[in-house]
């Protein structure tokens, strides 16, 4: 959460500890993300300008739409977006051909379960839904 770079004495405090993606936490680097300095670290969100992992609800400041875009709730939101760079679109792009390699996943499993379509018709659309993920 906070850098470490500018706040040392808080590099290990369990508050400033959080998974983060690697090019999320390099992206962010040393930004600033405290409102005004502080003496101790927080204790609530309120003195922190992105999402933070411990006080905050994700999904009351972000929306993930289709698994690939961010669309920010809250000014609390945009700035995440923006800190974090989220909007990159390669990662847009990555994210995406994710989610559609889920989806067409998620309906060839489907259709192998359907005991109503001729064994030959459920081939040929497992075999376009497989042409696709590729």
């Amino acid at each position: 959460m906070l850098p470490k770079s500018k706040y040392e004495k808080f590099t290990f405090n369990g508050k400033n500890l959080a998974l983060s993606c690697p090019a999320c936490n390099t992206i962010k680097s040393t930004k600033e993300v405290l409102k005004k300095p502080l003496v101790r670290y927080p204790r609530s969100s309120n003195h922190i300008k992105i999402i933070h992992a411990h006080y905050d609800n994700y999904s009351e400041h972000i929306d993930i739409i289709n698994n690939c875009v961010f669309f920010s709730k809250t000014s609390k939101g945009s700035e995440t977006i923006t800190f974090c760079n989220l909007f990159r679109l390669s990662e847009v792009e990555d994210r995406a051909k994710a989610y559609e390699k889920i989806t067409l996943t998620s309906l060839c499993d489907k259709l192998s379960n359907t005991s109503h379509i001729d064994p030959q018709t459920k081939q040929d659309i497992m075999n376009i839904i497989l042409s696709k993920i590729r």
